[in-house]
């Protein structure tokens, strides 16, 4: 993300009058960022801030996830295997009365 532009992207929102408290600017990344451009920080630092906030919400939604118990897991095995994984969602949506 940073090397494809995101702190060009949040400095041209920031310098084009968006808010930074507003919703989008409150998104891992782009609040991090921001408060880096405010403070004239190292970009290297922010990148870090990202990394650690990312995990920590990618944990959050494994947590989440692992507690619905409705939920219908297909787990890969080395290599996706999409004619498996098809196969395997057809006769889970069969056994819900699903087709």
């Amino acid at each position: 993300m940073m090397a494809q532009g995101l702190p060009r992207e949040v400095q041209g929102l920031l310098d084009g009058g968006i808010p930074r408290d507003c919703t989008a600017m409150q998104a891992i990344g782009y609040k991090e960022l921001a408060a880096c451009l405010d403070r004239n920080g190292p970009l290297s630092e922010a990148a870090e801030e990202i990394k650690l906030r990312s995990r920590q919400y990618a944990k959050r939604q494994l947590s989440w996830f692992r507690r619905e118990q409705s939920i219908h897991w297909h787990l890969w095995g080395e290599e996706p295997d999409f004619s498996i994984a098809l196969q395997d969602s057809i006769q889970f949506l069969r056994g819900k009365g699903l087709e």
